[in-house]
This record gives structure tokens, sequence and C-alpha cells, in this order.
């Protein structure tokens, strides 16, 4: 039972992060906003999760997993639910602020409860439900909302969602509340010990490009389909994300495809490379190449995200929170600033310019990750 309630908690709040992407659009067009303004609606609730990894230790050491998960998905269901209701541009990007601020502790809190209350082959199995969850709700999330806007109503699924939410609020008080979290507080010298070890700064260099490139790709597909298909619906937009179910793939074989290729950082080279060539392709303007495409980007990204946290973590016994906040805050700031910055020259220059300036930061990621592996970092 604490499994379900887990998974459902994992892919409710994915539902949360990811359900507003396919409707950049619509709300470009109904709140009279440019394509980068609309996409400070994903900025927004990815700001805080650049920032959090680093800072949370400081505030969630002494506090009840399972209160802080229920607290978090009552705050989550109350904003979403105002999400709904708000009828100008500049509410909705605060309540997208506010979504940014409870995802990271409602994430925290489920690894903590999943980590102390289960061990060995059992926590491994776990684990692997969560990251399944995690790209589950990612793409059913930006589905639903999709179809919702377009056979419904857009408020509609952030309402049903509002429910959800509280729903499992209530049902997460069956669950035993014992579990304390651990997080180790990030200070200034281990954090400046751990950037001075050159293979893991890579690492986590790689990881910002890597996301850059993500949501950056993924934050603009719904604007692109306005160019390249007459009137698209939101539907359409939702369903050009289904590439991401094969981040599953990429995920759960991801310890078969590194012993193929020899290693993480051949790996993450080759995960690179399949970048570099889906984003070329993405050049073509016809909708069914670019959904095409997303079925070898989205899950090279995954494959290249697991690897590069295992890399983050190899031969490290000590500081492993703080390794892992350094990680995640690269990774999400590189998520940040790929949802925003790049709009600016789509919206100036167009698909092709904002394309290209994808496969510069592309290719900056595959030279960091070449220089990772001269440095010996095979595995």
């Amino acid at each position: 039972m604490h499994v379900l309630l887990i998974v459902v908690s994992t892919i409710l709040a994915y539902f949360v992060l990811y359900s507003p992407q396919p409707l950049l659009p619509l709300f470009s067009r109904n709140l009279s906003v440019t394509e980068t303004d609309a996409a400070l609606l994903m900025t927004a609730t990815l700001l805080p999760l650049s920032i959090a990894p680093l800072s949370y230790g400081y505030l969630l050491e002494s506090v009840s997993s399972l209160k802080l998960l229920r607290f978090s998905m009552l705050l989550l269901s109350l904003s979403t639910m105002g999400f709904a209701l708000a009828d100008s541009f500049p509410l909705l990007v605060g309540l997208r602020l506010g979504h940014g601020l409870l995802l990271p502790a409602v994430f925290t809190s489920i690894l903590s409860y999943v980590s102390a209350s289960a061990e060995g082959a059992q926590l491994q199995r776990i684990m692997s439900f969560f990251i399944a969850s995690g790209i589950i709700g990612g793409y059913l999330g930006r589905v639903l909302a999709g179809l919702s806007a377009t056979y419904l109503s857009w408020q509609f699924f952030f309402f049903a969602l509002a429910i959800a939410l509280l729903i499992c609020f209530f049902a997460l008080g069956n669950l035993d509340e014992h579990v304390r979290i651990r997080t180790a507080r990030p200070r200034l010298n281990i954090v400046m010990q751990v950037l001075q070890t050159g293979a893991r700064v890579r690492i986590c260099l790689a990881a910002l490009c890597l996301f850059f490139v993500f949501v950056a790709l993924l934050n603009f597909i719904p604007f692109r389909l306005t160019e390249i298909h007459h009137n698209p619906s939101e539907s359409l937009a939702g369903l050009m994300y289904s590439g991401y179910l094969l981040g599953l793939i990429g995920t759960l074989a991801a310890g078969r495809i590194v012993r193929l290729l020899k290693g993480r950082a051949n790996t993450m080279i080759a995960c690179f490379a399949v970048y570099i060539v889906m984003l070329l392709v993405a050049l073509i303007p016809n909708v069914w190449t670019l959904f095409g495409a997303l079925f070898l980007f989205c899950p090279s990204m995954f494959l290249a995200h697991s690897v590069a946290i295992t890399a983050a973590n190899q031969g490290i016994t000590r500081n492993v929170g703080v390794v892992n906040g350094l990680y995640l805050a690269f990774y999400y700031s590189g998520g940040v600033l790929g949802s925003y910055l790049p709009g600016f020259v789509y919206q100036r220059f167009g698909w092709s310019s904002f394309v290209s300036i994808l496969l510069l930061v592309a290719v900056v990621g595959l030279l960091v990750t070449v220089s990772y592996r001269l440095l010996g970092q095979k595995d």
C-alpha cells in the first residue's frame, strides 16, 4: 500500500511540474504575452529546484518526512486550485513559483521515506518505481493537460489535479510517521572540496548542458508546432512528448548500455552525439519528423542523466548528500537557463537560430564529457 501511495504522489508531483508545458501557446494567446514570457510558467517552477538541493539541508534536518510530504501535498492542492482560478499572468507565474518551492520538499521527503523504509533488493525496486513514476508523470501530465484543453478546458485539468492531490494528502495519513529526513548541510568548505575535483565538476557541467538543451527544446516545441502545422490543438502538442516514455528504457537499461559501450564516459558521449543529430533533424519543418526525433532525443537525456549522477557518486564515501546536491543544482540550473534564455533567440530570430544555440550548448556538453573521458574516467 505504501509503495502505491509513493508512486501516486510522485506521478502527481510531476503532473504539477510539467503539465503547463504544452499549454504555453494557449497562455501566450489568451493572456497576450510573448512566447518568452509564457515560458516563465516553467522557469518559475524550475528555479527553486536549482537552489533547493543545497539549501534544504538547513531546513529539513529534524522534520518528519511523512509530515513534510503531507503538508506539501496539501499546499500543492490549494495552489493548483488557485492556478485554475487565476486570470492574470503575474498571478499564474507567482503560483508556479510556489509550486517550485513545494516540489523539492515533496521529492526530498519521498526519497527520505523510501530510503529509511526499505533496504536491499526492495529499496532498489522502489527506487526504480520512483524513477519510472517521474517519467510516466512527466508524460501523462503533458498529454492529459493537452487533451483537457482541447476537449474540455485547461482549467478542468488543474481542478481535477487539485482534487487528486487533496485525496493523496488524506491517504498519506495512513502511513507510519517515523522517518526523519537525513540531509547533509552544504558547508562552504565541503562544497569547495567537491568543486576542486575536476572529474566531478566536468560531470556537473555536462549535466547542466544536458538539461539546458532538453528543457529548451521541449519548452518551445508547442510554439514550433504553430509554425509548421495549421492550427495545432493542445492535445497534439501534448502527444508530441510521447518519446518521453522511452526514457523508461534509457533509465532501466542504463547498466546494460554502459557495459555495451564500455564505460559511463563513452555512454554520455554517445548520448550527446544523439542529441546533436536529433537537433539537426528538428530543423526539418515537418511535424512527424519532429515527433520521431523526440523518440531518440528523450531516452538519450534520461540515459545520460542516470549515468552522470552515478558517475558523480563514484568512489565517494563521505559528503554524499553534498555531492548529489551540487549535481542537482547544476542540473536544474541548466533547466532554468534553458527554459527561458533561448526564447529570446527564438522570438527574435526564429527556429533555426534557436536550434543553433541548442547545438552549441550540446557541443559544449560533448566536449566537457570528452575531457572527462581524457582524464581517464572510463567508468
